[in-house]
């Protein structure tokens, strides 16, 4: 979970993660292909309009569950 350019560990990796669901007739992407690192100590302010998967982000990086994609989450307890 080290990246060779940073000596902070990884907290989430989020990888190619694409979220789409059904509204009514259409099918809405909430998700396009999405990567996202965020290391310890990192600041991280998630920003845009309205309907654009903010929510839809925050929600799987807190539930640990997504298809397709990758997602790697460090505990507190997995720190040394």
């Amino acid at each position: 979970m080290h990246d060779p350019h940073s000596s902070r560990p990884v907290l989430f990796d989020v990888s190619h993660v694409t979220k789409s669901y059904r509204m009514g007739e259409l099918d809405v992407v909430a998700l396009n292909d999405v990567s996202l690192t965020i290391r310890e100590s990192d600041l991280v302010v998630i920003l845009g309009a309205s309907g654009s998967g903010k929510s839809t982000l925050l929600n799987i990086l807190g539930r640990g569950r997504i298809r397709p994609g990758r997602l790697l989450l460090r505990s507190p307890r997995d720190r040394p």
